[in-house]
């Protein structure tokens, strides 16, 4: 394909300010035509994960000789490398996003774990890296065929997330425990984790200073005596035990992500007395779903909680199974602190007309709505929106009938 354009159209695009774009490559001869047009300067983010098309030696090599400005970057690596391959990322990313993958099934593991070590260590050279994503998609032996120590070398690194197939716990040795313990930039972590690990890395005395962690997804009692040994300010966490009282141990709690994972059932109610208790909550998000036990919480619950927590901005309800109303939403501080509301995926959809509730919140400038309803959001209605919510900047719709949904994410 060939593009014509005026001189002064190609003049312009060369000099204006970077527009930072976000693009998706789609096949390796789109990959080098982008590399070689003026565009390039003005592209930010680059997703090739899904395509595969960045794996390639040459495609990686043409991003860090002509995507100078390339600050995202999520691929997919197709270990072992091929003999004589020089593995090169852009020099100034500041987040990596990487699939690592296992392409043959290679019979040579000895070069297949050289290649996953010669990875860690071109990373390792990405000065400006601020937030690093790994997702191993590989056999399980290779998991101790890796250092984090070339990661010890980047001063900006804050986000770490580690993410194995099939959601494993991995099998990390006490060398690889040291290593992450050694991470003293840190400040956000991820990876699934049991008791016994959470409890290798927490082991006193440390020097973590974690402000944020994920990947306990199924958060026992044992677990949860060990988080207070960090500053956290952020949790994501699914219970498998019928409380939350940890939460109040935290003092510098901002946001929290919560479910239930449980076999046995819970104590809602407790729960949300624990919550409503983190009175310097920002951020709030509640998962809730059809199985047994599951949070189910009702309206007048979930109002008691809210009602005491003045600094809420961000509120997300996923799931819900018992709400009967929405009028929680205009009680207390809501109306002048909430600034972003997601609702989703309701199994209890309520009328249409519980819609006026969310009027209330005069301070809103996001909200996303998706199959809380029992019948599709007229455009009138929608409409009429900005003028009830007159700083509401995004609002994302989207509706289905309830026996078409298969999942409650």
């Amino acid at each position: 394909m060939v593009s014509v354009v005026s001189r002064d159209w190609r003049a312009a695009t060369m000099s204006m300010a970077p527009l930072d774009w976000r693009m998706r490559a789609f096949d390796p001869a789109r990959m080098a035509q982008i590399c070689g047009s003026p565009l390039r300067r003005h592209v930010d983010t680059l997703d090739c994960c899904n395509d595969n098309v960045a794996a390639r030696s040459e495609c990686l090599q043409l991003l860090s000789q002509h995507m100078p400005r390339l600050r995202e970057l999520s691929v997919a690596l197709q270990l072992p490398l091929p003999p004589g391959v020089a593995l090169e990322f852009p020099a100034g990313l500041r987040t990596l996003d990487l699939l690592l993958q296992n392409e043959f099934c290679a019979e040579d593991e000895v070069s297949a774990c050289a290649s996953l070590a010669d990875v860690f260590a071109v990373v390792g050279g990405l000065a400006q890296l601020e937030e690093l994503l790994l997702f191993f998609d590989l056999p399980p032996e290779w998991e101790s065929a890796f250092s984090f120590s070339p990661l010890k070398r980047l001063p900006r690194l804050r986000f770490l997330t580690l993410t194995f197939s099939g959601g494993a716990i991995p099998r990390l040795s006490d060398k690889h425990i040291a290593e992450l313990r050694a991470l003293e930039q840190l400040e956000s972590f991820s990876m699934a984790v049991d008791a016994p690990l959470l409890g290798r890395l927490f082991a006193e005395p440390h020097s973590l200073r974690w402000r944020e962690l994920g990947g306990l997804w199924r958060l026992i009692e044992d677990m949860a005596q060990l988080l207070p040994r960090l500053p956290l300010r952020t949790v994501d966490a699914r219970l498998v035990m019928p409380h939350a009282d940890f939460v109040m141990q935290l003092p510098h709690l901002t946001a929290l992500r919560i479910g239930s994972a449980n076999r046995e059932p819970v104590d809602t109610e407790r729960i949300f007395q624990a919550v409503g208790k983190c009175t310097q909550l920002r951020e709030l998000k509640l998962q809730d779903g059809i199985g047994g036990n599951e949070l189910h919480f009702t309206s007048a619950l979930i109002g008691a909680c809210l009602v005491r927590l003045p600094n809420l901005q961000r509120l997300v309800i996923h799931g819900a199974t018992k709400l009967e109303t929405l009028s929680f939403l205009a009680q207390g501080s809501l109306p002048q602190s909430l600034t972003e509301l997601g609702l989703r995926d309701f199994s209890q959809r309520l009328p249409l007309a519980e819609l006026h509730h969310v009027h209330q919140l005069r301070e809103l400038r996001l909200f996303i709505l998706r199959n809380v309803f029992d019948a599709p959001l007229p455009q009138s209605t929608a409409d009429e929106l900005s003028r009830f919510l007159p700083r509401l900047a995004h609002f994302v719709c989207s509706w289905r009938k309830q026996d078409e949904d298969d999942t409650f994410l």
